[in-house]
């Protein structure tokens, strides 16, 4: 059975809205990450100005696209937290940083074989951790919020609102 349209349409907005949370999750812990590790997002001077962006805007857009499918195919009554899918969309948006990141480094340097260096030297990064945990994070709370609304809740109303009939 699909879920409703309202369901739907209250699922993608709340995914909506976790994609935001995530991607500015994702830049305050770069910020911090980058102080105490006295380090830059990305390291290689080869790299560009764009690889770093392309790599974030690819792990919210694969937390938005996964958020919005798991959100939109249960209705809100049987929505439940998910830890199993929370570790597994953190484990693809860190793959999802890594990767994209590197295939942007080896189309933006012209070498084929950068691809590998910069994928392995990116997934031992803690900002590709980083990445990956802050997902957990907005995946978890996610799913959390969708179960609250599940369970009978509705809007809150303005006392002139009340139908007193």
């Amino acid at each position: 059975m699909p879920a409703p349209a309202e369901d739907r349409r209250y699922a993608t907005l709340v995914a909506a809205f976790s994609a935001m949370g995530y991607g500015a999750l994702l830049v305050a812990a770069f910020g911090i990450l980058s102080l105490l590790t006295d380090r830059d997002v990305i390291d290689d001077p080869d790299a560009g100005p764009l690889v770093g962006p392309v790599m974030t805007v690819a792990a919210i857009l694969f937390v938005l696209l996964v958020l919005v499918r798991v959100g939109r195919a249960t209705p809100l009554a049987r929505q439940r937290p998910r830890l199993w899918l929370s570790l597994g969309v953190g484990l693809g948006a860190y793959l999802v940083f890594a990767l994209v990141g590197a295939l942007a480094f080896s189309i933006g340097t012209g070498a084929v074989l950068g691809f590998l260096g910069f994928a392995f030297s990116q997934l031992i990064s803690p900002f590709a951790v980083a990445a990956g945990v802050a997902a957990i994070v907005v995946t978890l709370l996610f799913s959390l919020i969708l179960a609250s609304r599940g369970g009978g809740s509705e809007r809150p109303e303005w006392p002139w609102e009340h139908n007193e009939q």
